[in-house]
C-alpha cells in the first residue's frame, strides 16, 4: 500500500466527520416516534439551523406559512426528510474543495437523489435512508483525494481512459480501493452497520448480509446515473441496470430511466444551491 496512505489511514482522526453529521447519522431508531433528539442536535449548530430553515421555506417544499423553528420544520417535513436534509447540508465540507472533490460531491448528490426516487419502486420503504446511503456511498473517494492530492486525481483520470476499471486501478496502485477506505472511515466514525456495509459493498451487493436490498438499490442508482450521464466520476466498469436489478428488483431499464429522468432537474437545483457548476447535459 502507498506509504502515505498507510500512515494516514492508521490515523483516521485526520478526516473527522462533523459532529452534528455524526450525531444525526446515528439517530435512526427513534425518529419515527420522537423528534426531540434530532431537533436538539440540529439546534446546537446555528449555521445548520439557518440553512435548514432556508430550505424549509424554499419553493421546493411549497410550505404554507413561514417556518421559523426546527420543530415546525420537523412537523412539516417529517423527521426522516429533516434528517436527510440535515445530513446533506452538514456533509458538504467533507468532500473537499478540489476539482475532483466537487465532482465526487456532485456524483454522490445524484446517486442520493436517484436512490430516493427509485426506493418506492423497489419495495424499499425508507426512501430517506436510501438517500443518505447514496450520499455516503463514495465517501472513500474523497478521503483518497484528500490523502493523495493530485495523485489520486491522476489515478481517476487514467481509470477513465484505460482498460481497467477504477476499483482495479486503485487496488493495483494503492493496494486498497475507495469502497474499502470508505467502510474503514465509517467504522471509525461509528456509523450504523447498514451504512458501513453499503459503502463497502455498493459494487458487490450480492455479498451483503445486513442490507443487501439497500446495497443493490444504491448500485442501481449509481449505474443509472452513469448511464444517463448524470454526476459521473471516473466510474467503475459500466453496469447494465437491467442485469443489476435482477434478482433484487423487477424493473426494466426503460422504467428505471423514466424514474431517474426526474433526477436531473433535482440535481440542477441542488448544485445551484451549493454553488457547484451545473451538471452537463447528456
Amino acid at each position: 500500500m502507498h506509504e502515505r496512505l498507510r500512515f494516514e489511514l492508521r490515523q483516521p482522526e485526520l478526516y473527522p466527520l462533523p459532529e452534528v453529521a455524526w450525531r444525526i447519522l446515528c439517530l435512526t431508531s427513534d425518529l419515527e416516534t420522537d423528534s426531540r433528539q434530532l431537533e436538539g442536535v440540529i439546534d446546537r449548530d446555528p449555521t445548520l439551523v439557518a440553512h435548514l430553515l432556508h430550505r424549509a421555506n424554499s419553493a421546493q417544499f411549497s410550505v404554507s406559512g413561514q417556518v421559523s423553528t426546527i420543530h415546525r420544520a420537523a412537523v412539516i417535513l417529517g423527521n426522516r426528510r429533516l434528517r436527510s436534509i440535515a445530513v446533506l447540508l452538514s456533509m458538504q465540507g467533507v468532500y473537499g474543495r478540489s476539482k475532483l472533490g466537487q465532482s465526487v460531491w456532485e456524483h454522490c448528490l445524484a446517486v442520493a437523489l436517484a436512490s430516493r426516487e427509485l426506493a418506492p419502486h423497489c419495495s424499499v420503504r425508507d426512501s430517506e435512508e436510501a438517500f443518505v446511503a447514496g450520499l455516503l456511498h463514495d465517501i472513500g473517494k474523497s478521503v483518497l483525494d484528500r490523502c493523495l492530492p493530485g495523485e489520486y486525481a491522476d489515478l481517476v483520470s487514467s481509470a477513465g481512459t484505460g482498460s481497467l476499471d477504477l476499483l482495479e486501478v486503485e487496488q493495483e496502485r494503492l493496494g486498497i480501493d475507495h469502497a474499502q477506505v470508505g467502510a474503514e472511515m465509517a467504522r471509525h466514525w461509528g456509523l450504523p452497520v447498514h451504512l458501513e456495509e453499503t459503502i463497502r459493498l455498493h459494487h458487490a451487493p450480492s455479498e451483503a448480509v445486513v442490507d443487501p436490498t439497500g446495497c443493490a438499490l444504491v448500485q442501481l442508482a449509481d449505474a443509472t446515473c452513469r448511464r444517463l450521464g448524470i454526476g459521473s466520476v471516473a466510474p467503475s466498469r459500466p453496469v447494465d441496470p437491467e442485469t443489476e436489478a435482477d434478482p433484487y428488483f423487477l424493473l426494466d431499464p426503460e422504467q428505471v430511466a423514466q424514474i431517474c429522468a426526474t433526477v436531473r432537474p433535482l440535481l440542477e437545483s441542488e448544485t445551484a444551491y451549493f454553488g457547484i457548476d451545473p451538471p452537463a447535459a447528456s
